[in-house]
């Protein structure tokens, strides 16, 4: 199953998503938007205006807290 989190270096959100994520044992990819403008241009397209955001197979989340409650589904 895909997971990516798309974050940045100094977003303190992304790195309470990628500690938490850490915690749970949760396997996912990190995606730094800043190294990889591809990613970047994804997430504009999708609409996002801000970090962190979880991917999940096709499934775009942007609020800590959805993305919270979606990590819990899948441990």
């Amino acid at each position: 199953m895909k997971k990516v989190l798309y974050g940045k270096k100094d977003c303190t959100q992304c790195f309470l998503v990628k500690t938490m994520f850490t915690a749970m044992e949760l396997e996912y990819e990190y995606v730094d938007i800043e190294e990889n403008p591809e990613a970047r241009e994804l997430l504009v397209e999708k609409s996002f205006m801000g970090l962190p955001v979880f991917q999940v197979e096709d499934e775009f989340i942007g609020v800590v807290s959805s993305i919270q409650a979606k990590a819990r589904e899948l441990v």
